[in-house]
């Protein structure tokens, strides 16, 4: 500090540039969507200063500014459009998660989940306005708040596959998602178009339950496919598929699992189409022999039954 005609100036240029600024949080972690839990391992905020001072880490750990909540409301598009502009006054159900406090250096705080988060899930994290620096003195002004969410569910394989073609008139549809799934949470979502010959479209009725073991078993047999039961939905049309008949199952968006309330992502959709009326489709084409002898027909056929 020096004094120039009266007036007084303090000089920064002999410390670190942050120290004379208003403190900030200038990264933090994790925020939005993550593609792994892992990433929910550990939450971090990074100030423009330092603001614990160098001490212990027994003592460092005392100083806790950083507190994660747990968003249990359900979400609507009136309380929760987007991680980015969500606000924690939307919310009624916010419960704080138990754990431990950690010190990186003198700028970054963590704060390590006491147990790991739960999936599909909408989490904030919160630095309440105040938090004082131990090294200056300096308070945080505005509080600082962001969200993230940890993994949502998405579908991971099917029976039939998209586009599969010539199905038994009696199949049941399964769809195997990443994470356990509620069949009374995902049945409302769960919607299949029938298209007729003609263009036209009607909605058939489904019934959805939970696959059993056995059914799991069969169609996902190797650990690798990594599909287990309780994540296997058995969604059966109500009545049987109709030759010439093109289906659209949709799975909406939003689809929740078992547990959160975070769902699906976007919308995902298996097309399918059952057996055909059975007919020749291409004839043998003119020509002296030895012409090749073609026939085609709308259903596969074996060639011990010609």
């Amino acid at each position: 500090m020096k004094i120039f005609n009266g007036f007084i100036f303090t000089l920064c240029a002999g410390l670190a540039a942050p120290v004379c600024a208003q403190v900030q949080v200038v990264s933090k972690t994790p925020y939005g969507p993550i593609a792994d839990m892992n990433a929910a391992r550990a939450i971090a905020a990074t100030f423009n200063q330092p603001m614990a001072a160098l001490t212990s880490a027994e003592k460092m750990g005392e100083v806790c500014p950083l507190e994660v909540l747990e968003i249990g409301d359900a979400l609507t598009g009136a309380n929760y459009k987007d991680f980015s502009s969500a606000s924690l006054g939307d919310f009624k159900e916010v419960k704080p998660v138990g754990g431990r406090y950690r010190w990186q250096g003198t700028q970054t705080v963590t704060f390590e989940p006491a147990q790991p988060l739960a999936p599909a899930t909408l989490y904030a994290a919160r630095i309440k306005k105040g938090f004082q620096s131990g090294n200056n003195g300096k308070v945080l002004e505005e509080e600082v708040a962001w969200f993230f969410e940890t993994v949502r569910p998405a579908l991971r394989a099917s029976f039939p596959y998209d586009e599969q073609h010539w199905l038994p008139l009696d199949t049941v549809v399964f769809a195997a998602f990443t994470l356990p799934v509620s069949a009374a949470k995902a049945r409302d979502l769960i919607k299949l178009a029938d298209t007729a010959p003609d263009g036209s479209v009607t909605e058939a009725l489904v019934g959805v339950r939970l696959a059993k073991d056995a059914e799991v078993k069969k169609l996902w047999p190797n650990y690798w496919s990594n599909v287990s039961t309780g994540t296997v939905l058995a969604i059966r049309p109500a009545n049987k598929l109709k030759p010439d008949h093109a289906y659209k199952l949709s799975f909406g968006k939003g689809l929740l699992a078992a547990g959160g309330n975070l769902g699906l992502k976007d919308e995902r959709v298996i097309d399918f189409e059952p057996y055909y009326t059975f007919r020749v489709k291409e004839y043998l084409e003119g020509g002296c022999l030895p012409h090749q002898f073609k026939l085609a027909f709308s259903n596969p056929v074996k060639y011990s039954d010609l």
